[in-house]
């Protein structure tokens, strides 16, 4: 029985083996690594040796920077695209076949957007392209020199950084004419390529970061709030496009500009819909450690993103229409079913053994009876953002690297009668402790600054994660600046890899049942700014 087996491992050994090439088939593949270097080097004259004269270069099918055409006209056009637009590193052929003087290499490739002042090395990953490539190389005879006929590379992973660029942001002169700019995608060429797409692999895009994006930050971490029991508090919130699934820019900047404000214009209308859930578990100390709901927010939203002068957008960069319900889906709107409802957690902590759980307060059940107040409100909202980029503020002495701002801006009518929900449920005068007031005093006006930090150079750093600091100020659009909340967070990275968030609340706005309690609160979570 042994031997049977140890043949069978042989025999899947041999099958599965791959056979180191010869000597022929390595020279080829040490001709395509050369070529590569000399792609990487940026300098035509180094190019141009390894081609045939009627070489043809096919593109990826999805680009991230601008459109190209797939088939440029000349060797000249050929030459300039690649050295303007891909600057080629960790090439690894994977195989290689000869059939006479043809040879076919096929492999896995990366591709950095933009090459360093000294054409050899990326000055700060901005782009990087991971895909599958095919080359054929020809020769005249044997041992003789292989030129490149041919070249195609497909697409299928992309990630992209905002990483530290000089303030003069130009791309080396190169000896060759670049390729002519084409004229913009009509709707019927737009709606005639996604149907051809839809043929060959549905409606669905082929990455989840094409379809979805984060709408406000997700995250899961631990609250510590004033007038409250501690808490687990996690939150998750994406977006979707209801239309198209690719009219999204890149999650992070792909250029950075030297202008404070530079020149914009607005694309075409989006459609999206959207959702952010926030629930806190409080472990150990309420009975059953309960998870409560804190706030259900679905949106539908029409935004107009910012282009800058190369016509590309960034996450940060928009003007926003918003329909929205937002409440806490608990269930107590009287005073009958809240005292109902006590009795029912009295009863619950009097049972709980006090042996296991010696912490329960003896207000818990009034505490976890507010938490089922129900809170519900449609609005109609407005939202602004921008960013531009300078080097670091002097007020963060401690920062060396340029730095991104973001401002943002929101405005939240309040519906007394919406579509979602058929009339507010606000504070309850009647039943209710405390000053109490219709939540457009508290909230409504939002203005948040951030500050975000480049990420490392080096590819991979962060995964795309960046310092990020942020002041975020909220009031009423009834008498602003009567009632105030600010909010301050801190970003950062550890192990490159854990994005966590430090952050401190004082004001109003603690959660929706709650709106109008002044207090504070604080806590640390993992928290993903995109996805």
């Amino acid at each position: 029985m042994k031997r049977l087996v140890l043949v069978c491992l042989l025999l899947a050994s041999a099958l599965f083996a791959r056979a180191a090439p010869t000597a022929a088939e390595q020279a080829v593949l040490d001709h395509a690594a050369d070529f590569d270097k000399a792609i990487a080097s940026g300098q035509a004259d180094r190019v141009r040796p390894f081609l045939h004269g009627r070489y043809i270069y096919t593109e990826p099918l999805k680009d991230a920077t601008t459109a190209q055409p797939k088939l440029p006209r000349t060797l000249e056009d050929q030459l300039a695209n690649r050295l303007l637009r891909e600057v080629t590193v960790g090439l690894a052929p994977l195989h290689v076949t000869l059939v006479d003087q043809t040879a076919i290499v096929t492999g896995s490739y990366q591709v950095i957007e933009r090459p360093g002042p000294d054409h050899t090395t990326p000055l700060a990953p901005r782009l990087l392209l991971r895909g599958f490539f095919s080359q054929t190389w020809i020769t005249t005879a044997p041992g003789n020199t292989w030129l490149l006929l041919s070249e195609h590379r497909s697409l299928h992973d992309m990630q992209t950084w905002a990483s530290a660029l000089p303030k003069n942001d130009t791309v080396p002169s190169l000896t060759v004419a670049s390729a002519p700019t084409p004229p913009p995608e009509t709707t019927h060429e737009r709606r005639e390529r996604r149907a051809q797409l839809a043929a060959h692999r549905g409606f669905l895009p082929p990455t989840f970061t094409d379809l979805f994006r984060s709408y406000e930050p997700t995250s899961i971490g631990y609250t510590v709030d004033e007038g409250d029991d501690s808490f687990m508090d996690f939150s998750f919130s994406a977006m979707f496009p209801l239309l198209a699934p690719d009219n999204y820019p890149a999650n992070l900047r792909l250029h950075k500009t030297a202008d404070f404000f530079p020149p914009t214009r607005y694309s075409r209308i989006n459609l999206y819909g959207a959702a952010t859930l926030r629930a806190g578990q409080y472990i150990g100390t309420r009975p059953s450690s309960p998870v409560v709901g804190k706030r259900f927010n679905p949106l539908f939203a029409a935004r107009f993103w910012a282009l800058d002068g190369r016509d590309l957008a960034s996450p940060d960069n928009f003007i926003e229409l918003v329909y929205a319900h937002e409440s806490n889906g608990q269930f107590l709107t009287s005073k009958t079913l809240y005292d109902r409802q006590e009795a029912v957690y009295a009863k619950q902590a009097s049972e709980t053994p006090n042996g296991s759980n010696p912490s329960f307060p003896t207000n818990v059940a009034g505490r976890s009876t507010r938490d089922n107040i129900s809170r519900g409100w449609d609005y109609v909202g407005l939202n602004f953002s921008r960013d531009w980029d300078t080097s670091a503020p002097p007020f963060l002495p401690w920062i060396k690297d340029d730095v991104t701002h973001i401002l943002n801006a929101k405005f939240n009518y309040y519906l007394p009668y919406g579509l979602m929900q058929k009339g507010d449920e606000q504070f309850n005068h009647s039943w209710e402790p405390g000053p109490g007031g219709h939540r457009k005093r508290y909230d409504g006006l939002s203005f948040r600054y951030s500050v975000t930090v480049n990420p490392d150079a080096a590819p991979g750093a962060g995964r795309g994660f960046v310092r990020r600091y942020s002041l975020t100020w909220t009031t009423g659009y009834y008498h602003p600046a009567e009632f105030n909340t600010f909010k301050a967070e801190w970003s950062f990275v550890i192990f490159n890899r854990l994005p966590l968030t430090l952050w401190m609340r004082y004001g109003y706005n603690r959660d929706l049942v709650d709106y109008y309690v002044k207090d504070q609160s604080f806590g640390l979570s993992l928290s993903y700014w995109n996805f």
